[in-house]
């Protein structure tokens, strides 16, 4: 063996070697680890707060104290809402009977509501219906 052939020789046994079966253990391992810390916990969204029962008056019946309203989202009977007209809050009515979609009658129980007055069921009295 002459000079050159020893140099090559000791290159190439010193070299690491670029697949080596207890080199290739450890580094998967640390990916996985890696990996793993990197996961992260499930997010859950808040529940969306329960519809509002809102909508506005089309008939006044001022000598029965009644008035019937439309609504996308039906008040139940029994909840108060506060009728609000150009001026701000013009009175507070409560909802008598089983509505009928999408038509709503309540009770005048204080103020002058108007036809085209808004109405907004409290929050304090809204209850969601699968609320038992």
């Amino acid at each position: 063996m002459d000079a050159d052939e020893r140099r090559f020789r000791r290159v190439v046994d010193s070299t690491p070697a670029l697949f080596h079966p207890r080199r290739s253990a450890s580094i998967c391992g640390l990916i996985l680890l890696v990996l793993a810390g990197c996961r992260s916990a499930p997010t859950t969204l808040p529940a969306p707060p329960p519809p509002v029962a809102a909508g506005e008056i089309l008939r006044v019946n001022a000598a029965e104290r009644l008035v019937v309203g439309h609504a996308a989202v039906l008040p139940e009977a029994g909840q108060e809402a506060t009728v609000f007209g150009k001026e701000g809050v013009v009175g507070r009515i409560r909802f008598t009977s089983t509505p009928r979609p999408p038509y709503c009658v309540a009770e005048i129980l204080e103020g002058r509501p108007q036809r085209g007055d808004q109405f907004r069921v409290d929050s304090a009295t809204q209850q969601h219906r699968s609320t038992p």
